[in-house]
């Protein structure tokens, strides 16, 4: 019996609970909704009582699946214990239950990066003003804690830009770095910045973070998405400077061991790749303009006048046009939308096959010509290399994003070199069956 009350008053408690969580939801006056996920709810909220004027604050309610907002408890731990994290919102509070974390923490009043760059306009001052202070804000998370904190998640989105300075917001699927684990969680990511080792290839670790930085400094230099492979070609392509393109491109190798191994490292090559290189004038000019400077402005409280450019611009040189060009195409090829590439796939695939079922066909029930050839001869003609060589042209005809996607050895292959490959193959193919031939006089 007394068992029985207990569990009648433990339900009742449970529903007396639930019912003034909805009523009154703790102490916290919800504003509005910030961003909602099928694992997180983002809300801007402020305290019960207080004035329409007072500080409001972040909620995230945080399910804890996979990892997520296990970030959030150890920066509320260093931060209790008075690490400074320059750059990174300060946590109130961090409490959980029930398979779920709540997290409060500052407001950050600003714009993202990607607004930010709207009204700023992309280009070197933009890149100055924010990655140096951005690369220190993820050094001191790598740096200060216990373990190496991986953000995970870098992004323009991810990035306020307050009175002039980087914050960096949102660590829901930040991980603290693991030393002897192979791979950690690939399904919550944001392709366009996000490491290949972040689809599951491998554990990230403080060079994912060093990638997601190359991306956000080709973002700040043209304000535009990144490529999928920002390399040495497709920074030229899109205007970058021959130094900011090593940059950008060494940041975002593919394989980790290639990049900055550390952001400072990458911070100390960005400073020096954007930095203006000194023009001596000719002695009969006056001397050259001083460097950029800075000053307020009401619509985004801080605006950099750049120095005038030098007066003549020496012309490129042939590499470079050719990596300009390359990286156009690419980035035009990239542009295409992922159904349309599909439906290229299947008009591909399908004259492929019939060219196939011809080729079959020509062995099986040769032509009044080709009856009076051997029959290796035929099946080495249409298909040792007729077969084999449209096999190739068809390949090369593909879109293969999702093909890279799905294979990363393939990603590692330039366009280029997977051209000369098959240019190579269909070479060698018809002088194999050219040189059978003459050799049984066949032909």
């Amino acid at each position: 019996m007394n068992t029985l009350t207990d569990t009648r008053a433990q339900n009742l408690s449970s529903e007396l609970d639930a019912f003034l969580a909805s009523e009154f939801d703790g102490p916290w006056l919800v504003e509005r909704t910030l961003k909602s996920s099928p694992h997180e709810v983002t809300e801007l909220v402020r305290l019960q009582g207080a004035s329409e004027g007072g500080e409001r604050f972040v909620r995230k309610r945080i399910e804890c699946v996979k990892g997520l907002g296990t970030a959030y408890e150890e920066l509320v731990r260093a931060q209790t214990i008075g690490v400074q994290l320059p750059g990174v919102p300060r946590i109130v509070s961090c409490e959980r239950s029930a398979g779920s974390l709540t997290v409060v923490m500052e407001f950050i009043e600003g714009d993202a990066l990607d607004r930010f760059a709207v009204a700023f306009g992309a280009g070197d001052a933009l890149a100055l003003l924010v990655v140096p202070a951005l690369a220190d804000a993820v050094a001191c998370l790598h740096e200060r804690l216990d373990a190496p904190l991986i953000h995970r998640d870098l992004k323009p989105q991810n990035v306020i830009v307050r009175h002039g300075a980087p914050v960096i917001i949102d660590f829901g699927i930040a991980q603290s770095w693991r030393e002897g684990a192979e791979t950690d969680t690939a399904h919550f990511l944001t392709r366009a910045y996000a490491p290949p080792e972040q689809f599951g290839f491998g554990q990230t670790d403080e060079r994912s973070d060093v990638y997601a930085m190359g991306k956000l400094l080709y973002f700040c230099l043209t304000g535009t998405t990144p490529p999928s492979v920002c390399d040495l070609g497709a920074c030229l392509g899109a205007g970058l400077s021959e130094d900011c393109a090593h940059v950008v491109a060494c940041a975002c190798a593919f394989d980790p061991a290639a990049r900055f191994q550390t952001v400072r490292a990458f911070a100390a090559a960005a400073r020096d790749a954007l930095a203006p290189a000194p023009v001596a004038p000719p002695p009969s000019h006056p001397a050259p303009a001083p460097q950029d400077r800075v000053s307020e402005s009401p619509s985004t409280g801080i605006f950099i006048e750049p120095a005038p450019p030098p007066a003549s611009i020496p012309p490129r040189r042939p590499a470079r046009l050719y990596a300009a060009a390359r990286g156009s195409v690419l980035r035009a090829l990239g542009a295409v939308p992922s159904w349309a590439g599909r439906i290229w796939n299947a008009a591909v695939l399908v004259v492929w096959a019939f060219y196939l079922m011809g080729c079959i066909f020509a062995v099986v029930s040769p032509n009044a010509h080709d009856a009076a050839l051997p029959i290796w001869f035929l099946v080495l003609e249409y298909l040792g290399m007729a077969a084999l060589d449209f096999t190739v042209i068809a390949y090369l005809m593909l879109d293969r994003r999702r093909l890279r996607r799905r294979f990363p050895a393939l990603a590692r292959r330039s366009v280029c070199s997977e051209v000369k490959m098959g240019v190579a193959v269909i070479a060698a193919s018809m002088f194999l069956a050219v040189a059978a031939g003459m050799a049984s006089g066949s032909i």
